[in-house]
């Protein structure tokens, strides 16, 4: 996969999220290699890296927050940094990953960080 690839997918799920109020897209220095979005807290992150820290062959990484384990296929890991609090990591390699279904759980960790 090449980095107009990377920044294809990235476009299509910026612009699905573009009109939340109160988005706000930063890059930190504490998430190096990460793009984070955030209502009034963070909900969701994209990295390049791979569970390892090397860079991922295909695709990137988004992961998401909620309050209960959502239970899908796509979902490659769960954990959870804080009672109650489940982070979602799923695997974005084509546009037709972003379907109806990963934005409403986007838009759900969205309005769970306000």
């Amino acid at each position: 996969m090449n980095y107009s690839t990377y920044l294809d997918l990235y476009n299509e799920l910026f612009q699905k999220l573009d009109g939340l109020p109160k988005l706000t897209i930063k890059k930190r220095k504490s998430y190096a290699k990460m793009i984070v979005f955030c209502n009034r807290r963070n909900f969701a992150y994209i990295s390049l890296l791979d569970d390892n820290g090397a860079f991922m062959k295909e695709g990137f990484k988004i992961v998401f927050r909620m309050n209960s384990k959502i239970s899908d296929t796509r979902i490659q890991t769960i954990t959870e940094p804080h009672p109650g609090c489940f982070s979602h990591h799923t695997i974005m390699k084509t546009k037709s990953d972003m379907d109806e279904q990963l934005y409403g759980w986007l838009k759900e960790s969205y309005e769970l960080a306000n």
